[in-house]
């Protein structure tokens, strides 16, 4: 069965011995002034890229809330014969 991701990386630290102290941002991913550069170690983007208008701005100021050395981890569904036309509005 699936888990939600604030379920999934605890079970993930007990079975690694990595310790993760969650920090849940809300916000306009294209655009978080607020987070100062290189604030995260890891961020972890899942179904949420081809929601947004341009993922590409995403991912570049995600890479500029990340430490030198830190690891992202992206998940999104493999969407080529739905996103190609413009009848689908959601990006």
């Amino acid at each position: 069965t699936r888990k939600p991701a604030l379920q999934f990386l605890p079970d993930l630290a007990d079975k690694t011995g990595l310790q993760f102290e969650l920090h849940p941002v809300w916000g306009d991913i294209q655009n978080c002034p607020h987070i100062p550069d290189e604030t995260y170690d890891v961020i972890v983007c899942t179904m949420v890229l081809e929601h947004v208008q341009n993922p590409f701005l995403a991912v570049k100021e995600l890479r500029r809330i990340l430490k030198t050395g830190g690891i992202m981890l992206f998940i999104v569904p493999s969407a080529f014969p739905y996103h190609i036309t413009n009848e689908y509005k959601d990006y």
